[in-house]
């Protein structure tokens, strides 16, 4: 249908809006496989919208209802939405078993769910006039890392679609940085030199870099290209890279506890 309707009447259209529920990976497979690729197939030049995209809370829980706001509408930016609509403001309904009473930001009766507490954290730290998109950066698959700036600091939006946490390190100028949950709570981050600490796990957080010009994505410490698989009664070798985050000359102590 989106094809048919935009090759025969592209032409009256003013902006491309798209309806798009669901969970964060089947929303990214509709845009980058096929809602993008058939935007330049067509030469669309017109902005598109996310104009009725969320999650029911019924069969996902009120949780992860919020975590996909988050996640999809700073994805849907990335990819170019000039606009995002979350379907809808209010349940219509109090029947936890049908997806339809339970799109809501807030209860029948008005009370905010979580969902309206990360909105609500979106809006403070991503709505100053002037924030951007500024770049995804590369990681594997599954970990996402979205870059935005707003002139007066820098936010990285971070989390892994995959079950563990990764420590990545990060080099910039910000005078301060802290980590913003998708709830708004917000903790210091401790810094050496320009370098910054950030854990990426499956819960999504903010790296708030204030004062910052600039936020560079450092590789490891210590990464291990391939995996060690040792015959008994064999020898094997293992190769490590090394980064020095830092200026000046360090010493790196390796000490490795091996099963037997």
């Amino acid at each position: 249908f989106q094809r048919d309707a935009l090759t025969l009447c592209k032409d009256l259209f003013d902006i491309h809006c798209f309806h798009g529920h669901g969970g964060f990976t089947g929303y990214v497979r509709l845009i980058d496989d096929q809602l993008l690729p058939l935007r330049r197939d067509l030469a669309m030049t017109i902005p598109w919208y996310a104009h009725e995209t969320a999650l029911t809370a019924t069969g996902f829980g009120e949780d992860v209802q919020a975590e996909a706001l988050f996640k999809k509408l700073l994805f849907s930016w990335s990819r170019g939405s000039i606009g995002y609509t979350w379907y809808n403001l209010r349940n219509k309904g109090v029947n936890p078993n049908d997806a339809e009473h339970n799109y809501g930001l807030l209860t029948i009766d008005f009370q905010p769910k979580p969902v309206y507490v990360a909105y609500n954290a979106l809006i403070a730290l991503y709505g100053a006039p002037g924030t951007c998109f500024v770049k995804q950066h590369a990681a594997p698959a599954g970990r996402w890392l979205l870059q935005f700036s707003n002139g007066r600091e820098q936010l990285i939006a971070a989390w892994n679609e995959h079950p563990g946490s990764h420590e990545m390190l990060w080099r910039s100028d910000a005078a301060s940085a802290e980590l913003v949950d998708i709830m708004g709570n917000a903790q210091p981050v401790p810094r050496d030199g320009e370098v910054f600490r950030l854990n990426v796990s499956e819960d999504p957080v903010t790296l708030r870099l204030h004062g910052a010009t600039f936020a560079e994505m450092l590789p490891p410490v210590m990464a291990l290209p391939n995996e060690l698989f040792v015959i008994p009664g064999d020898s094997a070798t293992l190769s490590a890279a090394i980064h020095n985050p830092h200026p000046q000359a360090a010493t790196i102590i390796a000490d490795v506890d091996l099963p037997e």
